[in-house]
Parts: structure tokens; sequence; C-alpha cells
């Protein structure tokens, strides 16, 4: 029997999170527009979730190549065969905003529970570490772009914040655009042809700096 009637992804996900084989059924019995638009729902609500979002996570750094670190500690991501022999990692940023607010995209960015160690760390990954920066409007991929993780302008930021924060009880540096908007070697891996359509969410000064990379 087919399910013609409108199932919502919360009545799909009980009955994973539940009843694995009764999903399995239910599957099996949602017709083909059905299982489209769940489909789609379930990529829009992941892309548009304002906290985290995995898929926001991954996809730029699938379109850069890179392997995604599905592990807590560590990079987000790694192109080599395995995670700790890796011949580059990838520290990943992405940002989402949206349309229907009037927070804009801008290049900046931060690191949770950064420590002193931890740049000493970075630092000696020296050129095989890079920075990934990505931009979303509602779960509408905008840009990403490379820069090199320990380009000595941004790492002198990070570590001033860092070294401000040591009596705080966590340590959250935070970065703009302006920490790197210097280097010579910011590569461009993704960017939407009607960029200007977005204008309205990303902000003036930052919109100019992205028409600008190679």
């Amino acid at each position: 029997m087919i399910i013609e009637k409108k199932i919502s992804i919360e009545d799909i996900a009980l009955t994973y999170s539940t009843e694995k084989e009764e999903f399995l059924s239910l599957i099996n019995e949602i017709d083909k527009e059905n299982l489209k638009r769940l489909l789609i729902e379930s990529i829009d609500l992941n892309l548009s979730d304002p906290n985290f979002s995995s898929l926001a996570e991954k996809i730029p750094m699938s379109i850069a190549g890179y392997n995604s670190h599905n592990k807590k500690h560590g990079y987000d991501g790694f192109i080599g065969e395995d995670y700790e022999t890796a011949v580059e990692w990838v520290e990943h940023k992405p940002k989402k905003v949206s349309s229907k607010t009037n927070t804009k995209l801008n290049g900046s960015g931060g690191f949770a529970d950064y420590t002193l160690t931890r740049l000493e760390n970075d630092l000696s990954k020296k050129d095989k570490l890079t920075l990934m920066i990505s931009g979303f409007v509602d779960s509408n991929l905008v840009y990403a772009f490379k820069v090199p993780h320990n380009y000595e302008p941004f790492m002198d930021h990070i570590k001033n914040k860092t070294i401000l924060g040591e009596n705080k009880a966590r340590i959250l540096p935070t970065f703009s655009y302006k920490n790197y908007e210097g280097c010579e070697d910011i590569k461009m891996v993704y960017m939407v042809d009607n960029i200007d359509d977005y204008s309205s969410n990303i902000s003036g000064p930052f919109l100019k700096f992205l028409k600008n990379i190679k």
C-alpha cells in the first residue's frame, strides 16, 4: 500500500528513532512525491539550523577535496589516506544567515576553548594547515575560500586574543576578514555566479573583498 497523505519530517524521525523495523516499512510505503519533499525538507532543516549543521560543515570541504574528520577533537577535515598521516588539515568556519533577518555575512569567525598549547600545535603544522571560510544564506552556499591558517598577521591576532583571555574560564578568540585580507595566497573554492543577488545579506566591504579573490 502506497501512502499518499502528507507525512512530516517529525513523523519520520520519531519512527526512525523508536521503531527501526517499522521505519523501513514506512519508507517503502511513501509515494515518490512525498519522499522527494521529505528529502528536500530534511536537507533544508539541517542547512538552516542557526547553531550547527553537519552538512554546512561538510559540503564546502567536499568541494575543496577534503575528507571529513568526524571526531570531536582535532581539525575538521584532511587530505590523505588517514587523519594522522594527512598531507594537509583544514579548520572550517562556516557561517549561516537568514534572509529574513538583518544579520550579514562578513567573513568573521572564532575558535572555541583555544589555548596557547593549541596555538603552538597549529603553528607546528606550518603550511599544511588551512583555514576555510564559507557562507550560507538560508540553505544556499554562497561562497567558500581558503586562507593559509598560519598567515602571520592572522596568527599574531589569535595569539594576542588568547593571551588576553588566559584568566577567563574559556578562551574564545574571534577574528574578522581584516585579519587575513592582506594574505596573497587566498583561494576561492566556490562562489555563486549571482552573488550580487545576496548583497543584502553580505556586508558591503566583505562583498568587495570576495569579488577580488581569484
